[in-house]
């Protein structure tokens, strides 16, 4: 089963280092791909298991305009 972790926040500074260390405690849930979504207050981060492998599976996924993030 994939894992999904994130965050909105003002205070966090290194947000890139935050959500690594949130991705490495959620390895487990998805060791064979990761993506990762930082901008402004709001990051997440995906664990992908890729029991049946999609080439469309990946994550976060973006809208086409580049207007809308999802993590599900």
């Amino acid at each position: 089963m994939c894992g999904i972790a994130g965050f909105i926040s003002r205070d966090i500074e290194d947000k890139q280092s935050v959500l690594k260390k949130m991705g490495d405690s959620i390895q487990h849930r998805g060791p064979d791909d990761e993506g990762y979504f930082i901008e402004n207050r709001i990051g997440f981060v995906h664990k992908r298991l890729s029991i049946i492998d999609l080439n469309s599976g990946r994550q976060p996924i973006m809208s086409e305009d580049g207007s809308l993030v999802i993590v599900y």
